[in-house]
């Protein structure tokens, strides 16, 4: 219609139509608006860029993304924060590491500091592969560039010894985690609640369940499924086939 009036979009306007694109998983579409807008003459910023990389970075293409915050560089646009943050991200995601780290690396290099969102992404990226020594360094690195833990935080670490069966280590980033003034959510609640589960503890798994009764949380569907699906495991249909009812 703004083509149709003589009217010509600007920077904003294409931004706002790719986010639009990248948002909703079209991402072939948001780079044909990237295409036009090269093709009008209408320079495009680091948000233009961004947009473009967390669209391929959230399908997977990661590589794409790389590249793009190469081309990006070559029209001598500097990538910033949200720019490392997302791509760090999406190779987290993917399940690429090394270049997560390198990136990590190349952006403290590049005098950006990273900040907890950073932290928080790469740690959880790590948490997934199971390096707990790796987290310990990111930690220490992360406070001693004055970055507290956010409740995000403290949750992938509790996670993080979940996932390696160390209950008594994730109570001990709960308790810690409560110390700094933070009060566990539901999604805290969840991870601890699948680490039970997982042992086949229902009876622990149970109480803690009724702790977020106590506390006015309501439990997700995450919650609910996992818990039923640990007293199936236990054979304890009837407990499964109350919980399924509420």
């Amino acid at each position: 219609k703004m083509k149709l009036e003589g009217v010509l979009p600007n920077v904003y306007t294409y931004n706002s139509m790719i986010n639009v694109y990248s948002n909703d998983g079209k991402v072939n579409k948001a780079f044909e608006l990237f295409d036009e807008m090269r093709e009008r003459g209408v320079a495009c910023n680091v948000v233009t860029y961004n947009t473009l990389i967390g669209g391929l970075c959230r399908e997977m293409r990661v590589l794409e993304a790389e590249k793009l915050v190469d081309w990006m560089k070559r029209t001598g646009l500097s990538p910033n924060l949200i720019t490392y943050n997302t791509l760090i991200n999406g190779f987290c995601n993917a399940g690429k590491l090394d270049q997560a780290s390198s990136l990590f690396n190349q952006m403290k290099s590049n005098g950006l500091s990273p900040s907890l969102v950073t932290y928080n992404v790469l740690i959880a990226g790590v948490s997934r592969a199971g390096n707990l020594a790796r987290i310990s360094d990111l930690v220490l690195e992360m406070e001693e560039r004055g970055i507290a833990p956010s409740k995000v935080t403290y949750t992938i670490l509790i996670d993080a010894f979940v996932r390696s069966d160390d209950m008594e280590k994730a109570f001990k980033i709960c308790s810690s985690m409560e110390k700094a003034g933070l009060v566990a959510d539901v999604c805290t609640y969840g991870v601890l609640i699948r680490g039970w589960c997982n042992k086949g503890n229902m009876k622990e798994a149970a109480k803690l369940l009724q702790s977020m009764s106590e506390m006015h949380l309501e439990p997700n569907d995450v919650i609910y499924n996992t818990m039923i699906y640990g007293y199936c495991k236990e054979g304890n249909s009837y407990r499964a086939l109350r919980l399924l009812r509420e």
